[in-house]
């Protein structure tokens, strides 16, 4: 009998292109897998910095009495924090970029845990001086300003534009969920503790932020590449493809040329900057294409929200005395609107082919409007203003995310910077310092027309007419992806 290789069912091998979807099949399951666990740990993560927030908010009525505070000494500790992130952010927004993202967070977290637990141990000692906390609050600010921009680097890192607005939507959730969660946490712990204990707060988030830094360091995957995975960046709809090839077919290389030469007379900035690797500072950052214009629009949009929240219990108790009980379920009707105004704006930028202007605008136009209404008519709308602020929590809140998240990642990967792994942080790092610097001067000025105008007038119209200003900024790129979402509707209708 003639033996042949045939014979045997142990010779017998796929073809490469038979094991091809096999191999397909098990990386997407791989990269599916590491995708929910950096989703998860970075969302249970980043929530903590927001229970800790409304931890220390919570505690502020406990703090008077027992450290001799008043509610101006408090504010001005607040302000301190929110202006220390801000610096910190425009200073040294460029770490993530420049430093090992774990060996970041890890550190950043650990240093989080220490300065949360002195913030615990000045109430356990019963610490009146006002140095201590305005050395304790501002280093809390620096510490917690590298963890957002790093947090959204590694998503945009993870996960392809083409998917990033419902992605990240959902993943800023984590914002409200936070506050919703502390609130709750705060009043029970705070009744298994008692008042006056209410420094045991800051010490248990602070053991959470420690167990988190040893998570990370165990745990954490910072890119794909490294455990032999890939996620392609220019993962696009094929008509945006589409359109710039036609666009590269029509122009001609002279004309190119020429564009390319007066693009880099008239901006400093040009883009072999961007090609070439070099690490993007704080000043070279705003030239980046929509960095200004969206830095803006987050300074005005970030003012009304951080007004908004720290002002609207004062409100509801002084203008109409709702109970602390009202005051919470207000206080979560807002956050539950921005959950769902997360996810559900998050999904419809990705439906306008990753355009997130258009759907920004007309959340803004919508925020507007309830906001002139609060502003004119709350005392007649009864039971009405919880579906009011529901909405402009859906608006309002899930806007002033989508720009600080899905869009920051969008400009810092975007074509211009050649996903350049220098830039994603440092720009990331500028809007949210932006937003950080419009929450404070939002606490000074906000105070000083409330206390010279009232509620209405102070308060409420100031904030309605911020919320519309922030249309100006955002107005000149709405026209530019309006064109952008025309062209790629009409080149796919030619092709039907």
């Amino acid at each position: 009998m003639i033996s042949s290789e045939f014979d045997s069912p142990k010779s017998v091998h796929l073809s490469p292109v038979l094991q091809m979807p096999a191999m397909v099949t098990r990386n997407q399951s791989r990269l599916l897998r590491a995708q929910i666990v950096l989703f998860v740990m970075t969302y249970i993560a980043y929530s903590l910095t927001h229970v800790q927030r409304e931890f220390w908010a919570m505690s502020k009525e406990h703090v008077k009495p027992e450290l001799g505070f008043e509610d101006d000494q408090l504010s001005n500790f607040d302000f301190s924090q929110l202006v220390s992130y801000s610096l910190s952010l425009y200073l040294f927004g460029t770490a993530g970029d420049r430093l090992n993202k774990k060996k970041l967070l890890v550190v950043v977290y650990l240093a989080s845990g220490f300065f949360f637990f002195l913030q615990g141990l000045g109430g356990l000692l019963k610490i009146t001086s006002p140095v201590y906390y305005f050395f304790v609050f501002p280093c809390i600010g620096i510490s917690t300003s590298f963890i957002f921009a790093v947090f959204i680097a590694l998503l945009a890192d993870w996960f392809p534009k083409r998917r990033r607005g419902i992605v990240i939507g959902t993943w800023t959730s984590c914002i409200n969920i936070g506050n919703i969660v502390g609130v709750q946490l705060a009043s029970g712990l705070l009744s298994l503790y008692g008042a006056e204990k209410w420094y045991y707060l800051m010490f248990t988030v602070a053991c959470l932020m420690i167990l988190f830094a040893v998570l990370f360091l165990l745990f954490l995957v910072i890119e794909p590449e490294d455990i032999g995975l890939e996620v392609n960046e220019n993962e696009q709809l094929e008509e945006i493809q589409a359109i710039e090839n036609e666009e590269i077919i029509q122009l001609n290389v002279k004309e190119k040329t020429q564009e390319k030469e007066t693009f880099i007379q008239q901006n400093s900035f040009s883009t072999s900057h961007y090609q070439s690797g070099k690490r993007i500072n704080f000043l070279t950052s705003w030239r980046v294409p929509r960095v200004f214009l969206y830095s803006c629009c987050f300074f005005t949009v970030k003012l009304a929200v951080t007004s908004f929240l720290l002002l609207l219990p004062s409100f509801l108790k002084q203008e109409l005395d709702f109970s602390d009980q009202k005051k919470a379920n207000m206080s979560t009707c807002f956050d539950s609107g921005a959950i769902f105004g997360n996810i559900i704006l998050g999904y419809l930028t990705d439906k306008l082919y990753s355009k997130r202007s258009p759907a920004t605008f007309i959340g803004l136009a919508c925020a507007s409007t309830l906001s002139f209404s609060i502003t004119f008519h709350y005392k007649d709308l009864g039971d009405g203003l919880y579906a009011i602020v529901f909405f402009l929590g859906f608006f309002l809140s899930a806007i002033c995310n989508i720009i600080s998240a899905s869009v920051a990642a969008d400009l810092g990967k975007q074509k211009a910077l050649q996903n350049n792994p220098k830039a994603l942080c440092i720009v990331t790092s500028v809007i949210d310092g932006s937003g950080g610097m419009g929450s404070a001067l939002g606490q000074l000025i906000i105070g000083q027309t409330k206390a010279a105008w009232g509620w209405q007038n102070g308060f409420w119209l100031v904030v309605s007419i911020d919320i519309a200003l922030t249309c100006v900024p955002l107005f000149k790129i709405l026209v530019e992806e309006l064109i952008e979402i025309k062209n790629i509707v009409k080149n796919r209708r030619q092709k039907q």
